[in-house]
């Protein structure tokens, strides 16, 4: 009976034959060592793979919580900037407003005084109406000064 060294081929096929039943025996032992070794492996990587995957997890949380932080940053930089910016118009714009508050109220002020013009320009033709008619009224003293001068001379 030959030495086999495991993981060597035999010599002749008759060495395989002899050893067939021991060898099956250890090939078993073998590979359920094997399978034993290999389910180890797997819990141990399927652990590490689920930690990776909570790590990544998580930090793919922190990115998420720094991305949005930054977008959040972002739009108040940009409002900021807007409001600068739209400063200058704001304020022009009120001044603007007040300048056209303050016309409005000059052109009601002329208004009114364009308003009770008329009613005086109003008020005193109505009076020179008057005063015609009764400059009418008054008798003509010239025709009985000429009468007079007339009489005295006679």
């Amino acid at each position: 009976m030959a030495t086999i060294i495991p993981g060597e081929a035999s010599e002749t096929d008759d060495d395989d034959d002899d050893d067939g039943d021991n060898n099956d025996c250890n090939d078993y032992n073998e590979s359920n060592t094997k399978q034993v070794d290999n389910s180890e492996q797997n819990d141990e990587e399927m652990r590490k793979w689920n930690l990776n995957k909570t790590q990544q997890h998580l930090w793919g949380l922190h990115v998420d919580e720094k991305l949005e932080e930054r977008w959040r940053s972002f739009g108040c930089d940009t409002i900021k900037l807007i409001e600068r910016q739209a400063f200058m118009q704001r304020k022009q714009f009120e001044n603007l407003k007040q300048n056209l508050s303050n016309t409005q109220h000059a052109l009601q002020a002329v208004s009114s005084t364009f308003r009770q013009t008329a009613e005086n320009l109003g008020r005193v033709e109505w009076n020179l109406s008057l005063l015609q008619e009764g400059a009418k009224l008054i008798p003509n003293f010239s025709v009985f000064l000429t009468n007079s001068n007339c009489s005295t001379k006679k």
